[in-house]
């Protein structure tokens, strides 16, 4: 599933191929992707307008057009885009197309349908009505932001992690990712943590989401300590070694490391 450094790549890439690029039409292939709104009055916000700029909070990327209308786009579990030069080479799946003036095309593909798209002219509106939580890579979000949000909450921290109301972008290979790199038990309790468990856990988010983006989120690329590397059934510890194991925290797969993420308590 699509998370935080997974959106950001996709907002630059369309920053690169999709923008200043006049729409000629907008063909909506699935209707239900937009939620009950209307294709009629999305298809007349875009025509004749370019796509002039980005943003992301958290998973949702917002596309602005000439008309100062947003497209909001949450990709869902396998929501992608693709900016096509010829219908020769047009993918599966395809759930939204913008078809650009000059022969190209902007498209949405979701083969499991689970992706959105809706028509805002309100971005900080859009985000407040949803009760989004704070972006922890825009300015002004730091350590002590990040301990005031998770502080005094009750339940398995992982759950808190991928709560999207709490902190956004975080989903479950990162939180996987954060638990591992501050060598905390999945089945961790948010309420006993010390200040200081806070600050790395901070810390491990921001360097592996720097890391993931830099290397456009081929995992693969990543250096060999990060769990992401190895997070699959067979996988063993980048630390000693030995098989990760496999339950369920945060109602979530989770994987980790028996000795490094000991239980505590």
């Amino acid at each position: 599933m699509p998370e935080l450094p997974e959106v950001e790549i996709r907002r630059r890439y369309l920053v690169a191929h999709a923008l200043h690029r006049p729409i000629l039409r907008t063909e909506i292939a699935d209707p239900t992707l937009l939620n009950g709104a209307s294709a009629r009055s999305f298809r007349k916000a875009l025509a004749g307008h370019a796509l002039v700029d980005t943003f992301r909070h958290g998973k949702w990327l917002f596309v602005q057009a000439e008309s100062l209308r947003w497209i909001a786009l949450h990709l869902g579990m396998t929501g992608n885009l693709r900016v096509i030069e010829t219908a020769a080479t047009m993918p599966r799946y395809v759930r939204l197309r913008l078809r650009f003036r000059d022969g190209g095309s902007l498209v949405f593909t979701d083969p499991r349908k689970f992706g959105e798209a809706h028509l805002v002219e309100n971005v900080t509106a859009f985000l407040q009505a949803r009760k989004w939580g704070p972006d922890p890579t825009l300015d002004g979000f730091d350590r002590d932001a990040f301990r005031e949000r998770l502080r005094g909450r009750s339940g398995v921290l992982k759950g808190i992690l991928l709560n999207q109301q709490v902190i956004a972008g975080i989903g479950n290979l990162y939180a996987d990712e954060m638990l591992f790199q501050c060598g905390l038990h999945p089945d961790t309790r948010a309420s006993g943590l010390k200040p200081r468990t806070f600050g790395a856990l901070y810390d491990a988010m921001m360097e592996i989401f720097e890391a993931s983006i830099a290397v456009e989120t081929r995992y693969k690329e990543l250096p060999n300590r990060f769990l992401l590397r190895h997070r699959n059934y067979d996988g063993l510890c980048p630390k000693c070694r030995r098989p990760l194991n496999i339950t369920t925290a945060g109602s979530r797969t989770t994987y980790y490391c028996p000795t490094h993420q000991r239980r505590r308590g």
